[in-house]
């Protein structure tokens, strides 16, 4: 099982584009580094869910008919 998630884990690293490899890299070789990346992927996540959030209100009320203002 370990072996799996190593080898899954590796196969997804070389897809990512070489910038991103070198960040994780650089990163992963400064533990001082992690707490700021977590916090940094939590927001970059928190705002992506807020705007699918608003998102997806707005297209559920386009599908039922109801009208939309144009600030939405």
């Amino acid at each position: 099982m370990i072996s799996w998630i190593f080898s899954t884990t590796y196969i997804t690293y070389r897809r990512l584009p070489e910038k991103s490899q070198n960040e994780i890299y650089e990163i992963a070789k400064n533990p001082s580094k992690w707490g700021n990346s977590i916090e940094k992927a939590w927001d970059i996540s928190k705002i992506s869910a807020e705007h699918f959030k608003n998102t997806s209100e707005t297209l559920a009320n386009i599908v039922i008919g109801r009208k939309i203002s144009k600030k939405r």
